[in-house]
Parts: C-alpha cells; sequence; structure tokens
C-alpha cells in the first residue's frame, strides 16, 4: 500500500498535468479524446494507481503535452 506521501505526489502530478492542460486552453479530457486514450486509463496512469511500462510511457507523453517539465514527472516516481 502506497503511503499517504507519495498517493499525494501523484495525485500532484495528475492535477498538475489537467492545469498544465487549461493553461494552453485545451483540457486532459480533449486531450485523451484527440489522441484515442480512455480518460480513465490516463487518469489511473497519472494517479499512479498503473505502474508499468506502458502507463510510464502515457505518463510521459501526457506531461509533456501538457507543457510541464518531464522532472516533475521524476519527482512523482521517487515518492
Amino acid at each position: 500500500m502506497k503511503s499517504n506521501i507519495s498517493q499525494n505526489a501523484d495525485i500532484d502530478l495528475y492535477t498538475q498535468v489537467k492545469a498544465g492542460f487549461l493553461l494552453r486552453g485545451t483540457t486532459f479530457n480533449r486531450w485523451c479524446i484527440e489522441n484515442a486514450i480512455q480518460r480513465q486509463n490516463a487518469a489511473q496512469a497519472l494517479k499512479g494507481v498503473w505502474k508499468g511500462e506502458k502507463s510510464r510511457a502515457l505518463c510521459e507523453r501526457l506531461v509533456l503535452a501538457a507543457g510541464l517539465d518531464i522532472t516533475d514527472l521524476q519527482k512523482s516516481n521517487e515518492s
């Protein structure tokens, strides 16, 4: 089971990604639709529920598309 600290870091990443899309004039949901990604799957990956190779690749795509620095993703993975 995750500690509250690492769980909060994953939720923070999810929130940061959603905010990043809003700052770019779009939404997390719109990006998922345009990229044929199930929104729920993307959210689970960002929140750290799924930790596999595909999940990490999806997180990287989302972080970059939201205009965040890839170090934001690395910080979340370290928690």
